[in-house]
């Protein structure tokens, strides 16, 4: 469960950020939001690492680019149509 909420997290936090730069024009605005949500997963996972009695989980890293991909495709498929 806890890998489908980085997915789902970084899906929306990279459109939500692209959204919100569309006016930088499409490729930079994607290149934000995906910059945005790798930026969440990594400080989230880097918080994980500091906290006693977790670590640092390389499948919630890849299910967080999944998710921007994702995300990615979204963007592209409805801008693009």
């Amino acid at each position: 469960m806890d890998k489908v909420l980085h997915f789902f997290a970084c899906l929306l936090a990279t459109i939500t950020a692209s959204v919100a730069t569309f006016w930088m024009g499409m490729w930079y605005s994607i290149t934000a939001g995906s910059l945005f949500a790798l930026g969440l997963g990594l400080g989230k996972e880097y918080g994980d690492s500091k906290a006693s009695g977790n670590k640092w989980d390389w499948w919630d890293i890849v299910a967080d680019v999944l998710g921007i991909g994702a995300g990615i495709g979204s963007l592209v498929l409805g801008w693009c149509n």
